[in-house]
């Protein structure tokens, strides 16, 4: 086990590279444009937490929903309230898998 740990540390050690320098574009990379301004990450951080609120909310309430349906069930188990319990169920799971 030592022999192997031991191996297996100089194999790492020797894929380590010792050249710490920087390395040049290539010439397509150096002749791109600049862009004039930077994306807005603000935007971005305005826009996520919202985005976030919003899908959910929405699966809290696909999931209220399959609570009532599965209530129901329980209450009176038909054939109808087995299929709304299934519609619910997979309306949950997908706005909970989206969210």
């Amino acid at each position: 086990m030592t022999r192997i740990v031991i191996l297996t540390s100089l194999a790492l050690l020797s894929a380590c590279s010792q050249d710490d320098a920087p390395r040049s574009l290539s010439p397509e990379a150096a002749n791109l444009p600049v862009p004039a301004k930077l994306p807005d990450a603000g935007e971005f951080a305005r826009y996520l937490p919202s985005q976030a609120f919003t899908q959910l909310s929405i699966a809290t309430n696909e999931a209220a929903a399959l609570k009532r349906s599965i209530d129901t069930l329980i209450a009176t188990p038909t054939q109808a309230t087995l299929n709304q319990a299934r519609t619910d169920w997979r309306l949950s799971y997908s706005a909970y898998i989206t969210a």
